[in-house]
C-alpha cells in the first residue's frame, strides 16, 4: 500500500472519528455518567430528595422548588 493511500485513509478515518465525537452522546441530549464530570439528573433528584427537609405532620407547607 503507497503512503498516499494510507494517509488519506488514517486521514478520512480521523475525521470520521471526530466527527462522531461531536455529536454522540452529548449531541443528542444526553450526559455523560460519572466520572466524567456531568451529573445525571436521576443522581440531581435523588441528591435533591436526601436533602430537602420533610414537612412536619399535619402542616401543608409546599415543598421547595429547585
Amino acid at each position: 500500500m503507497s503512503d498516499a493511500r494510507f494517509f488519506t485513509a488514517a486521514g478520512i478515518a480521523a475525521l470520521a472519528l471526530i466527527l462522531l465525537a461531536l455529536v454522540f452522546p452529548q449531541g443528542r441530549g444526553a450526559r455523560s455518567p460519572k466520572p466524567f464530570g456531568h451529573e445525571t439528573e436521576a443522581s440531581r433528584e435523588a441528591w435533591v430528595a436526601a436533602h430537602t427537609p420533610k414537612p412536619a405532620p399535619g402542616s401543608a407547607a409546599p415543598r421547595p422548588a429547585f
